[in-house]
């Protein structure tokens, strides 16, 4: 498994009749012991080296990450094509969430170099990323990190980096029904009118009955 540091974890919990040594650990029950894993890393992050694996199993991937161990803080690891420098100047450096929801986080991070910021949540296609810097704009591309992770590559600079779901049903729904709703309004409206509209009062003799009449 990926380092528990690694993956952000500050505590963990383990059954044992005694607490985990060199660690603080807080019993919950006669068996349980929560320990705090005082070598974890930030929950957001930025380091110099991306490794790429364009095609490669979820094993090839792990056992690369094993052979890391805590030296993850210098490396990640990206699926794809990346096509933006693999190595860069600079040094590990932790980076500040500076708002968390169930759909959007925030990060703040100040780069003298360019960098890549890797944040510890579960990666998921339907996340999108939006930095702003020196007061531009812009989308970034998530990549899948550390085989469950996300991940941005970042210029030197001040950013503001907002990772937000965005989910592609819930948007093709809605603009499915922005587009339909004005179709169906007008057409009840329609409906309304031509039900309100009033009725022309029916001839009570056929059409040539009055000629028919005047003959007699």
């Amino acid at each position: 498994t990926i380092s528990v540091g690694a993956s952000g974890m500050r505590a963990r919990s383990a059954a044992s009749s005694a607490p985990a040594p060199a660690y603080t650990s807080t019993r919950v029950d006669e068996r349980t012991f929560v320990t705090e894993n005082p070598d974890c890393f930030p929950r957001a992050f930025v380091v110099r080296r991306i490794k790429a694996f364009k095609y490669a199993t979820p094993d090839t991937i792990m056992t690369h990450l094993k052979g890391l161990g805590k030296n993850m803080d210098r490396e990640a690891v990206v699926e794809g094509s990346p096509d933006f420098p693999l190595r860069n100047d600079g040094e590990f450096k932790a980076a500040e969430i500076t708002d968390y929801r169930p759909n959007r986080i925030t990060v703040r991070v100040e780069l003298k170099h360019p960098g890549f910021l890797v944040l510890s949540e579960t990666w998921y296609p339907d996340w999108k990323a939006y930095d702003t810097c020196n007061g531009e704009k812009r989308e970034l591309k998530v990549w899948k990190t550390n085989l469950t992770m996300r991940g941005v590559y970042l210029t030197k600079g001040g950013h503001e980096v907002e990772f937000i779901y965005e989910p592609r049903a819930y948007y093709t729904g809605r603009t499915i029904t922005l587009i339909t709703l004005p179709v169906v309004l007008g057409l009840l409206l329609l409906t309304g009118l031509i039900a309100r509209r009033p009725k022309t009062p029916k001839n009570c003799y056929p059409k040539g009955a009055d000629l028919l009449r005047s003959k007699d």
